[in-house]
């Protein structure tokens, strides 16, 4: 079980390309191998997922990224403290500019872990090895709670400050393996067309679900972590939480809703990287998909449930039948 261990990262995307979006590899080399994101100057709070492909520019190095600062800082917030992470144009030139950030990659996990086990868990190992066990048990309880705190960690948002001037950073790649992750990039935090939508769905039914489904004989425990991970339900602390201003975190009619589950949500923001403001997330623009969210949960930590045709689309294609029943017979 040791290649289906789960990492809590802000980048934690890159497990989803693992276990789930890899699957579309083909599809992605297709077309959908580039992503691009924008930095604006001064402070940026963006969703960790729309930097990926941004961080992949960043490790290859080079001298190409055009405006790259003197440096750029970049903060993790576990809940309850920032890991700093400074990123200079130097080490970017010469091949080294994640160095920083695994670092302070590593803090985070480390501190993120003891927050939501309640010091339960000191390290990284521990806690996976943990997850692994009740996985491969196909432990119900535990499955669940895993799936809710790495969706959590999916959508979760990063503060980023570049000093000098806005920078765009656009990434193609070639290889299936990064171009299905920028594929996941593009569908979760960006603006999607309903024809790349569409496009998405029929290759799910025509050529992914029927290797999932095969996969519920073989580990049922993965299987229903896999379900559990896209069922729309996420694990949220008490206090602020550091989410995404996504799509696929709106209701059935666009809104950002936070009404379903038990969750007691009395704020929620949008931080408009061009002017520097807080904006109410009910009243954000399309435009600003892909941008940091703060929600305040005024109660104990609880599960969030979205709800709307994306969350219900893949929840559908990943049911095993278990659910299913014949019509009634007539009268």
């Amino acid at each position: 079980m040791k290649q289906n261990s789960i990492r809590i990262t802000p980048l934690v995307l890159a497990l989803i390309a693992l276990i789930f979006f890899t699957r579309f590899q083909v599809y992605a080399a297709e077309g959908m191998g580039t992503c691009t994101t924008t930095v604006k100057s001064g402070w940026n709070f963006k969703s960790a997922g729309s930097l990926v492909c941004g961080i992949g520019k960043i490790g290859s190095g080079g001298r190409s990224i055009e405006y790259f600062p003197a440096y750029l800082d970049i903060y993790l917030y576990s809940g309850t403290e920032y890991t700093h992470a400074r990123m200079t144009k130097q080490d970017v030139e010469s091949g080294r500019g994640t160095r920083s950030l695994e670092s302070a990659l590593e803090k985070y996990t480390s501190t993120r872990i003891k927050k939501i086990t309640n010091n339960q868990f000191d390290s990284y190992k521990n806690y996976t090895e943990d997850a692994e066990k009740n996985i491969e048990q196909n432990n119900t309880g535990k499955i669940e709670e895993y799936a809710g705190r790495l969706a959590r960690e999916i959508f979760t948002s990063v503060w980023v400050y570049n000093p000098a001037r806005e920078f765009t950073l656009t990434d193609t790649s070639q290889y299936k393996s990064s171009s299905a992750l920028m594929w996941a990039a593009n569908v979760l935090f960006g603006d999607v067309s309903d024809s790349e939508y569409t496009q998405l769905v029929q290759y799910v039914q025509d050529d992914v679900i029927g290797e999932l489904l095969g996969d519920a004989n073989r580990h049922p425990g993965m299987f229903s972590f896999i379900k559990n991970l896209f069922s729309g339900n996420i694990a949220i602390d008490k206090g602020w939480n550091f989410l995404s201003y996504s799509k696929v975190l709106k209701d059935e009619n666009g809104v950002m809703s936070f009404g379903n589950g038990n969750c007691s949500i009395t704020k929620a923001y949008v931080f408009d990287n061009e002017s520097k403001k807080w904006i109410q997330a009910a009243t954000a623009p399309r435009s600003m998909l892909g941008a940091g969210m703060v929600v305040y949960n005024s109660g104990a930590p609880c599960t969030l449930i979205i709800k709307n045709s994306i969350i219900s689309t893949f929840r559908n294609f990943l049911n095993d039948g278990s659910e299913n029943a014949p019509p009634q017979l007539p009268e």
